[in-house]
């Protein structure tokens, strides 16, 4: 049995408190004396509000098909030029070979 030592278990804890924390920001909004709105992600010298944050909505399932759905027709693009490209080359030996078996020289 091995034995954990008390540093390694402190490393995920350590690491858990400082991403909760970056999650749990605020954002803090002022005016200078000039009138000019500033945002920070902490409070200065002068009177600032706390701007509150709101989470992003979850993805539209209407994009996440549109998105499937361009996938799938680039896939298939990729496909077919794939074969077009496939053909030329062979449609190319085919006439290399036609020419070599009568004797002619060859196109390219």
């Amino acid at each position: 049995m091995t034995r954990v030592s008390g540093k390694w278990i402190c490393v995920p804890v350590v690491i858990l408190a400082v991403s909760a924390s970056a999650f749990s920001a605020e954002v803090h909004k002022w005016t200078d004396s000039e009138g000019k709105v500033h945002y920070g992600d902490a409070p200065t010298e002068q009177l600032s509000e706390i701007v509150p944050i709101e989470k992003a909505p979850p993805p539209d399932k209407f994009l996440e098909e549109r998105r499937k759905e361009q996938d799938e027709y680039l896939k298939s693009h990729d496909r077919k030029r794939a074969a077009r490209k496939l053909d030329k080359e062979l449609r190319r030996t085919f006439e290399d070979m036609k020419d070599a078996l009568r004797g002619g020289p060859a196109k390219r």
